[in-house]
């Protein structure tokens, strides 16, 4: 029984540590994202491409969706995050109203 219970706490260890890590590796891909899409924008399109050029212009709609979407993904990620906080906030008003200590 014993070796169950240290499992779980090993296996519930070990997944606290893999969404921390997949957080920060999501976190990292973003960033090199935006970066790789503002240097981008300031290298290629907006400076040296000629404006009435096709292929600049799909460049330009191109890097606007990836941004956009960019944002919109690190906006669903704060609402996961707020809502993440706000479940444990109130798991923990549960756990203080069950909990009846000396009973």
């Amino acid at each position: 029984m014993a070796y169950y219970i240290g499992f779980a706490i090993v296996l519930f260890i070990g997944l606290i540590l893999l969404s921390v890590l997949l957080k920060v590796v999501i976190n990292l891909i973003n960033y090199i994202v935006i970066g790789v899409m503002h240097g981008l924008d300031s290298c290629c399109i907006s400076k040296m491409a000629p404006k009435d050029n096709d292929a600049t212009a799909e460049l330009i709609e191109i890097r606007e969706k990836t941004i956009d979407w960019l944002k919109d993904s690190l906006y669903k990620v704060k609402l996961l995050k707020a809502e993440f906080f706000e479940l444990r906030r109130r798991s923990k008003k549960m756990a203080s109203i069950v909990h009846f200590p000396g009973v």
